[in-house]
This record gives C-alpha cells, structure tokens and sequence, in this order.
C-alpha cells in the first residue's frame, strides 16, 4: 500500500499562507512529498526524523506523476 508523507512549510499567521473562497483553496507556501513505501516500522511513535528531497515538491503535476506511478505499480 502506496503511503505519501506531505509537508508543508507555513508562516505563523494562516492569513499569510492560506485564502479560501467558495470557488478556491489556495496556498502561498511549499510543500514536499516522501514515499514512505518500504521504509522500516520504527518503536518511535512521538518523534520521527525523516529527509525530503527539496525537488520532491508537491505540485499538481507531481501528484498526477505520483498517482500515474501508483496505478502501474512503480516505485516512488
């Protein structure tokens, strides 16, 4: 079972990161992905340190690419 961690990087303020309208949802940050396909269970349920590529950034085209590779059973 595909499993995607998603970080996003915010400011403080959520004015300053997020609009919403009926029409929209917008953010104004960066996020990344991280497969988490075959990675070790670990004991460590509180704290867990992970690294993202920062070209992993998790843009509309990237999550078509990620569901594309999924549905055809590839490796992320």
């Amino acid at each position: 079972m595909p499993q995607l961690l998603i970080v996003v990087l915010v400011p403080e303020t959520v004015s300053d990161w997020l609009s919403q309208t009926e029409e929209s949802l917008c953010l104004f940050r960066c996020g990344y992905w991280l497969s988490l396909r075959g990675q070790p269970a670990v004991d460590n349920k509180t704290n867990i340190t992970v690294e993202i590529k920062r070209q992993n950034i998790f843009s509309p085209d990237a999550l078509k690419t990620i569901m594309s590779r999924i549905a055809v059973g590839e490796s992320l």
